[in-house]
């Protein structure tokens, strides 16, 4: 396993500085494979999971329960980079690794684990997020646009960020995987056979095209300006 940098780490576990209104449901007690596990196998139907980050928690919960494959209709990752660069060397943190993505880099071993378990996956990579960057222009619109607490976080968010913003290298990467898994037309998909690569070397958390590997459906595209519309609407609903 790889970990994310201490700073990334602390600047979202401190919110960016910004606050949220208090949780008003008690912790389950569970650790994270084990309480995925039991949502999706309580629930009646056919779960659709969407993973945003290393897939960690997700391998658990098969290895504890591999029939759990059997009640998920769909899994969301966002992660890899399939016919593009990765985003570990050119992050500024000293690893050069130029075809890993940050979310399978982490974890290498539970994403090749996810992959090979017979899941269906849409996967959203660097393929279709490069497409999608958080511009200037988008925090003006935001600016103008934050009629919601929802809304007024996200461009508070946002303002802390602006020296990101403004470096070119800030993009929708989650966001833009929970829309498409709403509205799959906001991409373009593409079967692909893929494999992981695991083993600690150069290459390792590689989204690697293998004619021998998982079939995945590939986000390979993206439409920036119909998410654009897309994510402010959702974040300025009543």
């Amino acid at each position: 396993m790889h970990a994310f940098p201490d700073s990334w780490r602390e600047n979202v576990d401190n919110l960016f500085g910004l606050s949220l209104p208090k949780g008003t449901i008690a912790g389950s007690g569970q650790d994270a494979a084990g309480l995925l596990a039991a949502t999706i196998q309580a629930s009646p139907l056919r779960v659709t999971l969407i993973i945003l980050g290393p897939l960690t928690n997700v391998a658990e919960a098969l290895h504890g329960i591999p029939s759990l494959v059997e009640n998920l209709e769909m899994v969301y990752i966002m992660g890899g980079a399939v016919d593009v660069p990765g985003n570990i060397a050119i992050s500024g943190v000293g690893i050069d690794k130029g075809t890993a993505e940050w979310n399978l880099y982490a974890d290498p071993g539970a994403a090749k684990i996810v992959f090979k378990s017979g899941l269906p996956i849409t996967l959203v990579p660097l393929d279709a997020t490069n497409q999608v960057p958080i511009t200037s222009a988008f925090y003006k619109l935001i600016k103008r646009r934050h009629a919601t607490p929802e809304a007024t976080f996200v461009y508070d968010l946002l303002t802390t960020s602006m020296d990101f913003i403004e470096s070119g290298g800030y993009f929708f990467w989650d966001p833009l995987t929970a829309a498409i898994l709403m509205d799959g037309s906001l991409a373009e998909f593409e079967t692909r056979r893929l494999t992981v690569v695991d083993q600690e070397r150069p290459e390792s958390g590689r989204t690697r095209p293998d004619e021998n590997g998982v079939q995945v459906r590939v986000a390979v595209s993206a439409n920036a300006g119909r998410f654009e519309q897309a994510f402010l609407e959702a974040l300025n609903a009543p």
